[in-house]
């Protein structure tokens, strides 16, 4: 069970707060993620909000995202694993999935490495899952 202090008031419009750590158990599928975490799992106009109302600070870790309200929360770059499990990207890149399907094989995930956008991939690549509510 997770506590109230366990998720961060950035100060976002719509009030979302976020969750200060990435779920364990490492990389999960969209599908894990959707199974496990579904209405936890951010929307991909959720990680819109969060891009375009936080100051995002490029950090060792990841990025600190720096809400209006002052409060942050860190997103490490955890990389990613494809389909075969082979991991990529430790320390330089990270992607998150969002709930929010492209298609019926691809679904939407924000992605940074210097810089921070969207995309949408394969739901068989294990991705990083932060949790809002």
């Amino acid at each position: 069970m997770t506590s109230c202090s366990d998720y961060v008031n950035l100060g976002l419009p719509s009030g979302t707060q976020w969750k200060r750590t990435n779920e364990k158990g490492g990389f999960h599928t969209y599908d894990q993620a959707i199974q496990h975490f579904e209405k936890n799992l951010p929307t991909k106009e959720q990680w819109e909000e969060l891009k375009d109302v936080c100051d995002w600070k490029k950090t060792d870790e990841g990025f600190k995202v720096i809400g209006p309200n002052n409060n942050y929360i860190i997103l490490p770059a955890s990389g990613y694993s494809d389909w075969n499990h082979v991991i990529h990207g430790v320390g330089v890149e990270g992607n998150y999935w969002s709930s929010t399907l492209d298609s019926e094989d691809y679904a939407w995930y924000i992605y940074f490495t210097e810089v921070v956008y969207f995309s949408y991939d394969s739901r068989s690549y294990g991705l990083s899952v932060r949790l809002v509510k």
